[in-house]
C-alpha cells in the first residue's frame, strides 16, 4: 500500500517539532529565507520508528541551492497533532504527484513549491504545494 499508507489511515504522525528543527537554524552558512513561496525539490529523506526527515533544496533565486529541512514526528500523544501531520504528509504526496509511495525516494527530485518563513532563529516550511 505504500510507505505512508499507515500514516494516512491512522493519522499517526505529528510535525510538532518541525518549526524548530535544529538543521534549519539561521547561520552565516544557512541564511534566513524571507516569507514567500519557493520552487524546491526533495533531495533526501529518511524514516525511523519515530520520525520522517525530508531534505529539500530551494531552486529559486535568491535562495538557489539552499537546503531546508522538514521533520515529522510520528505517534504523537495529541490527536489533533496526529491529524495535522497526516494532512501534511498528504500535502507532500499530492504536491509531488505520488499518492502512495512505496519508498520515500519516490518523492525525490520532483518539482514542488513550498511556503517558507522564518522566526528570526529558524527557517521553517509552512506549506507544500504543487509546482
Amino acid at each position: 500500500m505504500g510507505i505512508f499508507h499507515g500514516i494516512y489511515a491512522k493519522h499517526t504522525t505529528s510535525m510538532f517539532r518541525t518549526n524548530r528543527y535544529t538543521k534549519n537554524r539561521i547561520t552565516e552558512t544557512n541564511p534566513a529565507v524571507e516569507f514567500g513561496v519557493y520552487n524546491a525539490v526533495i533531495t533526501g529523506s529518511q524514516m525511523d520508528p519515530t520520525d520522517i526527515y525530508l531534505e529539500l533544496m530551494l531552486t529559486q533565486y535568491p535562495h538557489t541551492n539552499q537546503t531546508i529541512y522538514s521533520m515529522l514526528t510520528m505517534n504523537h500523544r495529541d490527536p489533533y497533532l496526529n491529524h495535522l501531520s497526516a494532512r501534511i504528509v498528504m500535502q507532500i504526496c499530492d504536491a509531488v504527484g505520488v499518492r502512495f509511495p512505496s519508498d520515500s525516494e519516490q518523492l525525490h527530485d520532483i518539482p514542488l513549491r513550498v511556503l517558507v518563513d522564518n522566526d528570526g532563529a529558524f527557517n521553517r516550511i509552512l506549506e507544500f504545494r504543487t509546482a
